[in-house]
């Protein structure tokens, strides 16, 4: 469904009604195909952050963002979401707004993307304000129904979008807050290895990747080159189910208390010549002594089997490839 409108806003704003937030991966996406990011960081207040955008009119919102913890570096609680937005209703609102005002005009309206904890706000404003500008109202009343004051009272808005996210004490598995980001050594096998988590996402080196499920992949190891001069390889493959439900376990064990602090996380697959897979949370502080320090409970879990100053490791995953006398495909295919 497109609509007639276009670009409705070529400004946006992030921000907050009850103090500090992170906001990170929102994306808003309209009718049309286009969207916009509001991912703008740390933010305070209404209305936020601002950067050029261009959009327009919304039909979904989703995104992660968190509340900033007031005693300690990190975060207190974590927030997501992926909603429809009724983009009929929607544009209903931003033509109102747009034939409000008796002479102000604007050209170009402000989307803005306003979080307090569980809750997100899409609003559309054209920045009216009373005493630079001239917003008396044209006398339909059937108007107001459909625009209403801003968070601080200072200018009129068409309410777009207003519903609750998810939220949690710990991050989100594979949210910016927990990229759980995928590392694989040897790097040579980094395209070679496929993880899936329980979203039925799939990732390899690089990419995100939540709780796993599943690990699959296939490799040969070079041996050297026989009498005659022909190479030797060794061919192994791995499709193995993962318990997501002890990953879950031991993951959230080891971030106890921890829920409030900020660290970045991979997870990091080791195979050996082999054939040997060892899959690894790696919880990662670099930059920050005092985050550092709030690892050591963590170091007393019985599941940490790797730690340093910077970072620790849980074991997720220990199992062994099968090995093969020709790639795997060869070796199932029908002689």
């Amino acid at each position: 469904m497109s609509s007639g409108l276009g670009t409705i806003a070529k400004i946006g704003n992030g921000g907050s009604l009850d103090g500090a937030y992170n906001l990170s991966d929102i994306w808003v996406t309209s009718v049309n195909g286009g969207s916009a990011g509001f991912g703008y960081g740390a933010v305070n207040g209404y209305p936020g952050k601002s950067a050029s955008i261009g959009i327009g009119v919304p039909r979904h919102i989703k995104g992660y963002w968190a509340k900033e913890d007031e005693n300690g570096p990190g975060f207190k609680a974590y927030y997501r979401i992926s909603a429809d937005i009724d983009s009929v209703l929607a544009e209903k609102k931003i033509r109102t707004l747009q034939n409000y005002y008796q002479t102000f005009k604007s050209n170009w309206g402000r989307m803005q993307v306003e979080v307090e904890q569980s809750r997100l706000m899409v609003l559309y404003t054209l920045n009216c304000f009373s005493k630079l500008d001239d917003c008396t109202v044209k006398p339909y009343k059937a108007f107001h129904d459909l625009v209403s004051k801003s968070p601080k009272n200072l200018t009129d808005v068409a309410v777009l979008f207003d519903g609750q996210g998810e939220s949690s004490l710990t991050p989100f598995p594979g949210s910016p807050y927990d990229e759980r980001r995928v590392l694989v050594e040897p790097f040579r096998l980094a395209n070679k290895i496929t993880l899936t988590d329980t979203g039925g996402n799939t990732a390899t080196i690089g990419q995100n990747i939540g709780d796993l499920t599943r690990i699959q992949g296939g490799w040969h190891n070079y041996l050297g080159e026989d009498k005659a001069g022909k190479s030797m390889y060794r061919f192994f493959h791995i499709d193995a189910p993962i318990d997501a439900n002890i990953v879950k376990e031991k993951i959230q064990i080891m971030r106890k208390g921890l829920a409030h602090k900020y660290f970045g996380t991979v997870t990091y697959t080791e195979i050996d010549d082999d054939g040997n897979i060892k899959i690894y949370y790696r919880l990662i502080c670099t930059s920050n002594s005092k985050l550092c320090d709030s690892l050591e409970e963590s170091r007393a879990s019985p599941f940490i089997i790797r730690s340093s100053d910077y970072y620790l490791d849980i074991l997720l995953f220990e199992g062994k490839a099968e090995e093969l006398d020709a790639p795997f495909e060869k070796a199932r295919s029908p002689q």
